[in-house]
Protein backbone atom coordinates (compact mmCIF):
# COMPACT_ATOMS: atom_id res chain seq x y z
CA UNK A 1 0.00 0.00 0.00
CA UNK A 2 1.78 3.12 -1.24
CA UNK A 3 1.01 6.53 0.13
CA UNK A 4 1.36 8.65 3.21
CA UNK A 5 -0.73 9.74 6.17
CA UNK A 6 -0.01 13.16 7.67
CA UNK A 7 -1.43 14.81 10.80
CA UNK A 8 -1.60 18.63 10.95
CA UNK A 9 -1.76 20.82 14.04
CA UNK A 10 -4.73 23.15 14.68
CA UNK A 11 -2.68 26.01 13.14
CA UNK A 12 -2.14 23.99 9.94
CA UNK A 13 1.50 23.10 10.52
CA UNK A 14 2.44 19.42 9.95
CA UNK A 15 2.84 17.44 13.17
CA UNK A 16 3.84 13.96 12.04
CA UNK A 17 3.53 11.53 9.15
CA UNK A 18 3.86 7.86 8.31
CA UNK A 19 3.48 5.48 5.37
CA UNK A 20 0.03 4.00 4.81
CA UNK A 21 -0.45 0.76 6.74
CA UNK A 22 1.86 1.76 9.58
CA UNK A 23 0.79 3.09 12.99
CA UNK A 24 1.48 6.70 13.89
CA UNK A 25 2.36 7.61 17.47
CA UNK A 26 1.29 11.06 18.63
CA UNK A 27 3.01 11.59 21.96
CA UNK A 28 2.16 14.54 24.22
CA UNK A 29 0.01 16.82 22.05
CA UNK A 30 1.04 20.39 22.78
CA UNK A 31 -1.94 22.28 21.29
CA UNK A 32 -5.61 22.20 22.15
CA UNK A 33 -7.91 22.24 19.14
CA UNK A 34 -8.91 20.33 16.02
CA UNK A 35 -6.25 18.28 14.27
CA UNK A 36 -6.47 17.26 10.60
CA UNK A 37 -5.58 13.87 9.12
CA UNK A 38 -4.60 13.87 5.44
CA UNK A 39 -4.26 10.72 3.32
CA UNK A 40 -2.19 10.87 0.13
CA UNK A 41 -2.38 7.59 -1.83
CA UNK A 42 -0.65 6.81 -5.13
CA UNK A 43 -3.74 4.96 -6.40
CA UNK A 44 -7.36 4.38 -5.44
CA UNK A 45 -7.47 2.70 -2.06
CA UNK A 46 -9.89 2.01 0.81
CA UNK A 47 -8.52 2.30 4.31
CA UNK A 48 -9.92 2.29 7.84
CA UNK A 49 -8.69 5.03 10.15
CA UNK A 50 -8.98 4.79 13.91
CA UNK A 51 -7.73 7.15 16.59
CA UNK A 52 -7.03 5.34 19.87
CA UNK A 53 -6.34 7.17 23.10
CA UNK A 54 -3.56 5.77 25.28
CA UNK A 55 -4.55 3.69 28.26
CA UNK A 56 -3.35 6.05 30.96
CA UNK A 57 -2.70 5.76 34.68
CA UNK A 58 -0.02 5.89 37.33
CA UNK A 59 2.64 3.43 38.38
CA UNK A 60 4.43 3.66 41.71
CA UNK A 61 8.08 2.84 42.31
CA UNK A 62 8.18 -0.31 44.50
CA UNK A 63 4.38 -0.38 44.37
CA UNK A 64 1.94 -3.02 43.19
CA UNK A 65 2.23 -4.34 39.61
CA UNK A 66 0.09 -2.56 37.02
CA UNK A 67 -1.84 -4.92 34.75
CA UNK A 68 -2.09 -3.74 31.13
CA UNK A 69 -4.39 -5.29 28.56
CA UNK A 70 -3.66 -3.51 25.31
CA UNK A 71 -5.43 -4.19 22.01
CA UNK A 72 -3.37 -3.89 18.81
CA UNK A 73 -1.88 -0.41 18.33
CA UNK A 74 -3.00 0.92 21.72
CA UNK A 75 -0.30 2.19 24.05
CA UNK A 76 -0.08 2.18 27.81
CA UNK A 77 0.94 5.53 29.30
CA UNK A 78 1.81 5.56 32.99
CA UNK A 79 3.38 8.36 35.00
CA UNK A 80 5.57 8.11 38.08
CA UNK A 81 7.44 10.47 40.37
CA UNK A 82 11.21 10.13 40.58
CA UNK A 83 14.18 11.91 42.12
CA UNK A 84 17.50 12.85 40.57
CA UNK A 85 20.07 10.03 40.73
CA UNK A 86 17.46 7.36 41.45
CA UNK A 87 18.25 4.07 39.65
CA UNK A 88 15.24 2.03 38.54
CA UNK A 89 14.57 -1.38 37.04
CA UNK A 90 11.58 -2.40 34.96
CA UNK A 91 10.12 -5.89 35.29
CA UNK A 92 7.16 -7.66 33.81
CA UNK A 93 5.16 -10.82 34.33
CA UNK A 94 2.06 -12.56 32.98
CA UNK A 95 3.24 -11.60 29.52
CA UNK A 96 0.92 -12.92 26.84
CA UNK A 97 -0.47 -11.96 23.49
CA UNK A 98 -2.77 -12.96 20.69
CA UNK A 99 -1.10 -14.18 18.51
CA UNK A 100 0.94 -15.93 21.21
CA UNK A 101 4.38 -14.92 20.00
CA UNK A 102 4.63 -11.69 21.93
CA UNK A 103 6.85 -8.68 21.60
CA UNK A 104 6.54 -5.38 23.40
CA UNK A 105 8.64 -2.28 23.76
CA UNK A 106 8.85 0.56 26.22
CA UNK A 107 9.90 4.18 26.33
CA UNK A 108 10.64 6.37 29.33
CA UNK A 109 10.24 10.14 28.94
CA UNK A 110 11.81 12.79 31.16
CA UNK A 111 9.70 15.46 32.88
CA UNK A 112 10.53 17.85 29.99
CA UNK A 113 9.07 15.37 27.47
CA UNK A 114 12.37 14.28 25.91
CA UNK A 115 13.24 10.59 25.62
CA UNK A 116 15.32 9.04 28.41
CA UNK A 117 15.56 5.51 27.01
CA UNK A 118 13.78 2.94 24.88
CA UNK A 119 14.13 -0.75 24.08
CA UNK A 120 12.23 -3.97 23.47
CA UNK A 121 11.41 -6.48 26.18
CA UNK A 122 13.60 -9.27 24.92
CA UNK A 123 16.46 -9.14 27.40
CA UNK A 124 17.29 -8.39 31.03
CA UNK A 125 15.52 -5.84 33.19
CA UNK A 126 16.49 -2.35 32.14
CA UNK A 127 18.18 0.30 34.22
CA UNK A 128 17.29 3.96 34.15
CA UNK A 129 19.19 6.52 36.23
CA UNK A 130 16.94 9.55 36.56
CA UNK A 131 18.65 12.83 35.60
CA UNK A 132 16.26 15.14 37.44
CA UNK A 133 13.43 15.22 39.97
CA UNK A 134 9.92 15.27 38.55
CA UNK A 135 7.16 13.31 36.84
CA UNK A 136 8.28 10.73 34.28
CA UNK A 137 6.20 8.88 31.69
CA UNK A 138 6.44 5.17 30.90
CA UNK A 139 5.04 4.17 27.49
CA UNK A 140 4.28 0.50 26.80
CA UNK A 141 3.86 -0.42 23.13
CA UNK A 142 2.49 -3.64 21.61
CA UNK A 143 4.38 -4.79 18.51
CA UNK A 144 3.12 -6.44 15.32
CA UNK A 145 -0.63 -5.85 15.75
CA UNK A 146 -0.94 -8.02 18.84
CA UNK A 147 -3.21 -7.96 21.86
CA UNK A 148 -0.77 -7.69 24.76
CA UNK A 149 -1.34 -8.62 28.40
CA UNK A 150 1.43 -7.69 30.80
CA UNK A 151 1.90 -6.88 34.49
CA UNK A 152 4.51 -4.14 34.87
CA UNK A 153 6.56 -3.37 37.97
CA UNK A 154 8.86 -0.42 38.58
CA UNK A 155 11.52 -1.07 41.20
CA UNK A 156 14.24 0.89 42.93
CA UNK A 157 17.72 -0.54 42.78
CA UNK A 158 19.16 -2.55 45.65
CA UNK A 159 22.39 -1.05 47.03
CA UNK A 160 24.22 -4.35 47.38
CA UNK A 161 27.28 -3.09 49.23
CA UNK A 162 31.07 -2.95 48.78
CA UNK A 163 33.02 -5.84 47.24
CA UNK A 164 36.49 -6.59 48.64
CA UNK A 165 39.20 -9.07 47.70
CA UNK A 166 39.37 -12.09 50.03
CA UNK A 167 36.09 -11.04 51.68
CA UNK A 168 33.00 -13.27 51.58
CA UNK A 169 30.77 -12.86 48.54
CA UNK A 170 27.66 -10.73 48.97
CA UNK A 171 24.22 -12.28 48.38
CA UNK A 172 21.63 -10.53 46.21
CA UNK A 173 18.08 -11.76 46.84
CA UNK A 174 15.17 -10.51 44.75
CA UNK A 175 11.56 -11.50 45.21
CA UNK A 176 10.39 -8.68 42.92
CA UNK A 177 10.36 -8.64 39.13
CA UNK A 178 12.75 -6.07 37.69
CA UNK A 179 14.76 -5.55 40.87
CA UNK A 180 18.42 -4.86 40.06
CA UNK A 181 21.43 -4.45 42.35
CA UNK A 182 24.69 -2.53 42.27
CA UNK A 183 27.97 -3.10 44.11
CA UNK A 184 31.15 -1.04 44.24
CA UNK A 185 34.85 -1.73 44.61
CA UNK A 186 37.95 0.46 44.54
CA UNK A 187 41.02 -0.19 42.40
CA UNK A 188 44.12 1.34 40.87
CA UNK A 189 45.00 1.75 37.21
CA UNK A 190 46.66 -1.42 35.90
CA UNK A 191 45.17 -3.76 38.51
CA UNK A 192 43.18 -6.80 37.40
CA UNK A 193 40.23 -8.42 39.17
CA UNK A 194 37.61 -11.06 38.49
CA UNK A 195 33.96 -10.52 39.38
CA UNK A 196 32.56 -13.93 40.25
CA UNK A 197 29.02 -15.22 40.70
CA UNK A 198 28.01 -18.42 42.47
CA UNK A 199 24.82 -20.19 43.57
CA UNK A 200 22.73 -18.39 40.99
CA UNK A 201 19.00 -19.21 40.91
CA UNK A 202 17.93 -16.55 38.39
CA UNK A 203 16.86 -17.76 34.96
CA UNK A 204 19.50 -15.47 33.45
CA UNK A 205 20.85 -11.97 33.45
CA UNK A 206 23.93 -9.82 33.03
CA UNK A 207 26.82 -8.39 35.01
CA UNK A 208 27.94 -4.96 33.84
CA UNK A 209 31.06 -3.27 35.23
CA UNK A 210 31.14 0.53 35.02
CA UNK A 211 34.27 2.67 35.13
CA UNK A 212 34.54 5.58 37.61
CA UNK A 213 33.49 7.93 34.77
CA UNK A 214 30.24 5.96 34.28
CA UNK A 215 31.22 4.29 31.00
CA UNK A 216 30.81 0.53 30.55
CA UNK A 217 34.05 -1.42 31.08
CA UNK A 218 32.76 -4.96 30.48
CA UNK A 219 29.64 -7.11 30.32
CA UNK A 220 28.99 -10.79 30.90
CA UNK A 221 26.13 -13.11 31.79
CA UNK A 222 25.50 -14.94 35.04
CA UNK A 223 26.33 -18.31 33.53
CA UNK A 224 29.88 -17.22 32.66
CA UNK A 225 30.39 -17.01 36.45
CA UNK A 226 33.84 -15.36 36.13
CA UNK A 227 34.32 -11.92 34.54
CA UNK A 228 37.95 -10.67 34.43
CA UNK A 229 38.40 -6.89 34.28
CA UNK A 230 41.58 -4.85 33.81
CA UNK A 231 41.28 -1.43 35.41
CA UNK A 232 42.17 1.50 33.12
CA UNK A 233 42.09 4.13 35.86
CA UNK A 234 42.15 4.61 39.62
CA UNK A 235 38.81 5.09 41.35
CA UNK A 236 35.55 3.43 42.37
CA UNK A 237 34.00 0.92 40.00
CA UNK A 238 30.37 -0.24 39.96
CA UNK A 239 29.17 -3.80 39.35
CA UNK A 240 25.59 -3.76 38.09
CA UNK A 241 23.60 -6.99 38.52
CA UNK A 242 20.75 -7.13 36.02
CA UNK A 243 18.54 -10.25 36.19
CA UNK A 244 16.02 -11.20 33.53
CA UNK A 245 12.87 -9.10 34.08
CA UNK A 246 10.49 -12.07 34.15
CA UNK A 247 11.83 -13.93 37.16
CA UNK A 248 13.10 -13.72 40.72
CA UNK A 249 15.97 -15.43 42.48
CA UNK A 250 19.32 -14.88 44.17
CA UNK A 251 23.04 -14.90 43.38
CA UNK A 252 26.35 -14.45 45.20
CA UNK A 253 28.68 -11.72 43.90
CA UNK A 254 32.36 -11.64 44.87
CA UNK A 255 35.72 -10.12 43.89
CA UNK A 256 39.02 -11.95 43.27
CA UNK A 257 42.41 -10.32 42.62
CA UNK A 258 44.02 -11.66 39.45
CA UNK A 259 47.65 -12.72 39.03
CA UNK A 260 49.90 -10.40 36.97
CA UNK A 261 53.23 -11.19 35.34
CA UNK A 262 55.25 -11.24 32.12
CA UNK A 263 56.28 -13.82 29.54
CA UNK A 264 58.25 -13.89 26.30
CA UNK A 265 57.85 -15.51 22.92
CA UNK A 266 60.23 -18.46 22.45
CA UNK A 267 61.28 -18.45 26.09
CA UNK A 268 60.79 -20.57 29.21
CA UNK A 269 57.15 -21.70 29.70
CA UNK A 270 55.21 -20.07 32.54
CA UNK A 271 53.58 -22.28 35.15
CA UNK A 272 50.42 -20.92 36.77
CA UNK A 273 48.55 -21.90 39.92
CA UNK A 274 45.23 -20.04 40.06
CA UNK A 275 42.81 -20.05 42.96
CA UNK A 276 39.07 -20.44 42.42
CA UNK A 277 37.82 -17.82 39.96
CA UNK A 278 41.27 -16.28 39.51
CA UNK A 279 42.77 -15.26 36.15
CA UNK A 280 46.39 -14.72 35.13
CA UNK A 281 47.33 -11.59 33.19
CA UNK A 282 50.67 -12.01 31.41
CA UNK A 283 52.13 -9.31 29.14
CA UNK A 284 54.55 -9.95 26.27
CA UNK A 285 56.12 -7.96 23.42
CA UNK A 286 55.31 -8.69 19.79
CA UNK A 287 56.03 -7.34 16.31
CA UNK A 288 53.59 -6.50 13.51
CA UNK A 289 53.06 -9.56 11.31
CA UNK A 290 54.68 -11.95 13.78
CA UNK A 291 52.98 -15.34 13.97
CA UNK A 292 52.92 -17.09 17.34
CA UNK A 293 51.63 -20.39 18.64
CA UNK A 294 49.94 -20.59 22.04
CA UNK A 295 50.22 -23.93 23.82
CA UNK A 296 49.12 -25.07 27.25
CA UNK A 297 49.95 -28.27 29.07
CA UNK A 298 49.60 -29.89 32.46
CA UNK A 299 46.06 -28.51 32.71
CA UNK A 300 44.47 -29.59 35.98
CA UNK A 301 41.28 -28.04 37.34
CA UNK A 302 39.08 -28.52 40.38
CA UNK A 303 36.38 -29.49 39.69
CA UNK A 304 37.83 -31.80 37.06
CA UNK A 305 37.65 -30.92 33.35
CA UNK A 306 36.52 -27.35 33.91
CA UNK A 307 36.76 -25.14 30.83
CA UNK A 308 39.69 -22.71 30.74
CA UNK A 309 39.46 -19.52 28.64
CA UNK A 310 42.44 -18.05 26.79
CA UNK A 311 42.44 -14.47 25.47
CA UNK A 312 45.15 -12.46 23.73
CA UNK A 313 44.50 -8.73 24.00
CA UNK A 314 45.92 -6.20 21.54
CA UNK A 315 48.01 -3.21 22.69
CA UNK A 316 44.92 -1.00 22.20
CA UNK A 317 42.84 -3.18 24.55
CA UNK A 318 40.74 -4.95 21.92
CA UNK A 319 40.56 -8.75 21.84
CA UNK A 320 42.77 -10.40 19.19
CA UNK A 321 42.09 -14.03 20.05
CA UNK A 322 39.81 -16.02 22.34
CA UNK A 323 39.40 -19.76 22.75
CA UNK A 324 38.45 -22.23 25.46
CA UNK A 325 39.45 -25.83 26.25
CA UNK A 326 39.20 -28.30 29.10
CA UNK A 327 42.54 -30.00 28.46
CA UNK A 328 45.98 -29.63 26.88
CA UNK A 329 46.33 -27.90 23.51
CA UNK A 330 49.20 -26.70 21.36
CA UNK A 331 47.85 -25.59 17.99
CA UNK A 332 46.33 -22.13 18.56
CA UNK A 333 48.06 -19.73 16.16
CA UNK A 334 47.64 -15.96 15.84
CA UNK A 335 49.19 -13.24 13.71
CA UNK A 336 50.05 -10.05 15.61
CA UNK A 337 48.64 -6.97 13.83
CA UNK A 338 50.94 -4.34 15.30
CA UNK A 339 54.13 -3.86 17.28
CA UNK A 340 53.62 -3.37 21.00
CA UNK A 341 52.77 -5.00 24.31
CA UNK A 342 50.14 -7.75 24.25
CA UNK A 343 48.35 -9.43 27.16
CA UNK A 344 47.54 -13.12 27.59
CA UNK A 345 44.56 -13.66 29.91
CA UNK A 346 44.10 -17.20 31.24
CA UNK A 347 41.41 -18.37 33.65
CA UNK A 348 38.34 -20.53 34.24
CA UNK A 349 35.02 -19.93 32.52
CA UNK A 350 33.20 -21.08 35.64
CA UNK A 351 34.21 -21.27 39.28
CA UNK A 352 37.26 -23.55 39.42
CA UNK A 353 40.87 -23.59 40.56
CA UNK A 354 43.37 -24.07 37.74
CA UNK A 355 46.95 -25.31 37.40
CA UNK A 356 48.67 -25.26 33.98
CA UNK A 357 51.74 -24.26 31.99
CA UNK A 358 51.50 -21.82 29.05
CA UNK A 359 54.03 -21.11 26.31
CA UNK A 360 54.31 -18.81 23.28
CA UNK A 361 56.36 -20.07 20.36
CA UNK A 362 57.26 -18.40 17.06
CA UNK A 363 55.74 -19.80 13.88
CA UNK A 364 58.30 -19.96 11.04
CA UNK A 365 57.87 -17.35 8.31
CA UNK A 366 57.09 -14.22 10.38
CA UNK A 367 59.24 -11.38 11.73
CA UNK A 368 60.84 -11.65 15.15
CA UNK A 369 61.07 -9.15 17.96
CA UNK A 370 64.57 -7.67 18.17
CA UNK A 371 66.56 -8.66 21.22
Amino acid sequence: MRGRLTVYRPDGAPLAGVGLGDPLDLVNLTDTGVYTVSVDASSEVTIDLQVMADRAGEIEIDGEPVLLKLPPWQHGRYTFRGTVGQALGLGFGALGADPTRVAASFRVYKPDGTLLLRDEWRGPAYRAVLPTTGTYTLMVDPIDRKMTLVAVTLSSEDAGGVLAVSAPALRFNSARLGRNASYTFSGNAGESFSVVTTENTFAGGELIVYRPNGKVLSTNDFYAAVQPVNLPETGTYTVFVRPMPTGVGSVNVGLVSNLSGTMQIDATPVTLSLTTGQYARLTFSGAAGQKVRLSYSGVNTQPKDAIVVYRIINPDGSILFINSHHGNQGNDQVSLPTTGTYTLMVGPRHMASTNLTVMLSPVPGGPRVAD
